[in-house]
């Protein structure tokens, strides 16, 4: 048998196993999405009924363990948050060394004839990627030399109350820290560029391996704080009956209902994320169950663009109707007003899936 045909027909196989991989993943995810969605909403609506606003300024004992919002300056008590490592000081409660190393990074997509090409192009990246599936020649390091890290300061305060780690990691770290030290780089042999400690110099060109270092930190100013009241801190609020908690900061003052808001947005935002990525899992896993077709039509010059066209058509409609079942059944307790709405969608993508397939049988029969 012909090598490039057994190659073909191994990936044949493959693409089926991982099309129904794809489909339990997207199942997985859409029944998993809607609970969380469900449980978030739940928690946010006994959280907007329980919170108190109070002034930062002033540690009332009557609200430990009570869900507080409050708002003000952030404090920064330390002088300095320091990376060790690499010399780098900065008044903030937060800064980033962020590490990429240039790799190799592959794209494949179908051709005309079904047959899969690859290209790749070399990008800077802060992880490993792999490179085990990849064309001989196309190989990257099996690790970094430099990892990133966060460093917090110890002492961070807003009025009177301690903000703790978890809080300081959702400060963002926007912007950069330039003033690199030329000796450090030496010492490493490494060199001052752009911003950067690199590996390579101005003079040489960048190669798969090298390695480039960037310091980003906080600037906040005004913050707000959603927690429970605890010790002078703030520990998570949530619920016996659900998983959701909620513990949160924001680099701007806001008052009780603006958090709320906030956080409805988020989980909506979040909610329709795992949808999309769950349908995109979903029609990817038909696609290549159906990749077989693609490639017995490939053999018959007139027929094979049309069917890989079809094949497409057929992927995204069922894909797209699988997900909306799934979403469906998993609001059908919830909101059985939505469930139905999501049927007659689902009834109206199933009509258009079985004329398309009778527009590809009528056309088969013309051909032949």
């Amino acid at each position: 048998m012909n090598n490039d045909v057994v190659i073909r027909k191994k990936k044949e196989k493959s693409g089926i196993f991982a099309g129904i991989i794809c489909l339990l993943l997207g199942t997985i995810l859409l029944f998993y999405n809607e609970a969380r969605a469900v449980d978030t909403r739940k928690v946010i609506g006994v959280a907007e009924d329980e919170m108190i606003e109070v002034s930062s300024s002033l540690i009332d004992q009557n609200n430990e363990g009570k869900l507080i919002v409050t708002s003000g300056k952030i404090d920064l008590i330390n002088d300095m948050v320091y990376d060790e490592e690499f010399n780098v000081g900065v008044k903030s409660a937060k800064l980033d060394r962020v590490v990429e190393m240039y790799q190799w990074t592959e794209e494949c997509e179908d051709d005309s004839n079904g047959n899969e090409k690859c290209t790749y192009t070399k990008k800077w990246s802060s992880s490993i990627i792999d490179d085990s599936n990849f064309e001989s020649g196309y190989n990257n390091p099996e690790q970094m030399p430099y990892q990133g890290k966060t460093f917090l300061m110890s002492n961070v305060k807003l009025g009177e109350f301690k903000l703790n780690d978890e809080l300081l990691n959702q400060l963002s770290v926007k912007s950069n820290y330039i003033s690199l030290s030329e000796s450090v780089a030496s010492s490493r042999n490494m060199y001052v560029i752009d911003g950067y400690y690199t590996t390579y110099s101005k003079d040489e060109t960048i190669e798969i391996g090298d390695i480039r270092i960037s310091f980003k930190y906080n600037d906040a100013s005004d913050i707000s704080v959603m927690g429970v009241q605890s010790n002078g801190s703030f520990i998570e609020f949530g619920t016996d009956k659900n998983d959701y908690k909620i513990l949160k900061l924001e680099e701007r003052i806001l008052n009780g209902n603006e958090f709320i808001n906030e956080l409805h947005s988020e989980n909506n935002i979040m909610t329709w994320i795992f949808r999309l990525v769950g349908t995109i899992l979903m029609i990817g896993g038909i696609a290549s169950i159906l990749s077989i077709i693609k490639y017995l039509a490939s053999f018959i010059p007139v027929l094979g663009k049309l069917v890989i066209n079809t094949v497409g058509l057929v992927s995204i409609l069922v894909g797209i109707s699988l997900s909306l079942l799934i979403i469906s059944i998993s609001w059908l307790m919830v909101r059985p007003l939505l469930s139905i709405l999501l049927f007659l969608v689902i009834a109206g993508l199933v009509f258009l899936v079985i004329k398309v397939n009778k527009k590809k049988e009528i056309k088969n029969e013309t051909l032949q």
